[in-house]
């Protein structure tokens, strides 16, 4: 039951992907986008198979692959000739060509993606312990992880490609050159350091549903949680229609914004806000999403047609 699961739920994920999520990037249909949304759906597929191995098994194979991938950087699309495309799906971001000419964009290679799927599936032993086991094991790991990214940044050790720590002219700039990592594909100090945290959040998080505090602000979050694949979809449609408004009454060059591929295969030159600006969007957009995901998340209450556990 579990191996159809996740087979029909990635190729649904895939098909959403070079469909509505690719058009909500461009308001058009030119080359499919694979990126999040795609890779996870592949990620599924593969552990549609991982999963019938012992779950120690699914977790060394998960620790491999995240702390080894950064081994494969030498190896280059563009020296592989007829292999090129099958090492962007795998490794490197590009765009993939069919017969030479370009046929979609690729953001999100598989490899590392995999592992951090595979110990995704792991966590749930973790989870399903007693709530003082799981916060101690996720503060530890987590901890950990987060160490490991520090020392390896300012050794600048195995693990990113590039420049890792130094001295620039401002502390802000020093601290934003520490926290540059790479995320396409993801490094290893990339995903030390968002893995990590979100282990120590979960930890906290979870002390305080236990403990039942912060009764108000967790039903708020708990109305995204329940909907993360809708909010994702609609926040895409909601962005980019206020990009467009913005450019229109602003810009003459809004038909940018709707041009197939453009935003992913060009640069608009003078267009752009400060970081604050970007910030209070992201506030606005999230607030402005909140009654359609409580109504999404109603309607998942009252009727449990099967093709809504999809959404």
């Amino acid at each position: 039951m579990l191996t159809r699961t996740l087979i029909i739920r990635g190729l649904w994920l895939i098909v959403l992907e070079v469909t509505v999520v690719s058009f909500g990037w461009s308001f058009g249909f030119g080359m499919p986008i694979l990126q999040v949304i795609w890779v996870i759906g592949i990620s599924m597929i593969l552990l549609a198979g991982l999963q019938w191995l012992p779950l120690p098994a699914v977790g060394a194979f998960g620790v491999i692959v995240i702390f080894g991938h950064d081994l494969l950087d030498r190896v280059r699309a563009e020296n592989l000739g007829v292999w090129s495309d099958a090492w962007y799906i795998f490794h490197e971001r590009g765009v993939l060509t069919f017969q030479a000419h370009p046929v979609a964009v690729y953001g999100y290679p598989v490899i590392p993606w995999v592992g951090v799927m595979a110990l995704g599936y792991c966590f749930g032993w973790i989870v399903a312990k007693t709530p003082r086991a799981r916060q101690r094991i996720s503060v530890l790991v987590g901890a950990a992880s987060v160490g490991l990214f520090a020392l390896l940044r300012f050794t600048h050790g195995y693990g990113d490609p590039g420049p890792g720590s130094k001295r620039l002219g401002t502390l802000s700039h020093t601290v934003m050159l520490f926290l540059s990592v790479q995320k396409y594909p993801p490094s290893l100090h990339y995903l030390l350091a968002t893995l990590g945290v979100v282990l120590l959040l979960f930890a906290l998080f979870d002390k305080v549903v236990v403990a039942d505090r912060l009764v108000r602000i967790r039903a708020f979050l708990n109305v995204y949680g329940r909907v993360p694949f809708f909010f994702y979809i609609a926040h895409i449609f909601v962005i980019h229609a206020l990009a467009l408004g913005v450019a229109i009454v602003t810009n003459p060059n809004w038909r940018f914004w709707i041009t197939p591929d453009a935003v992913f295969t060009r640069h608009f030159n003078g267009w752009g806000y400060s970081l604050p600006i970007v910030y209070w969007i992201w506030i606005f957009v999230v607030l402005a999403l909140y009654p359609s995901c409580a109504w999404f998340s109603g309607l998942k209450d009252r009727r449990r047609s099967w093709w809504l556990a999809y959404l």
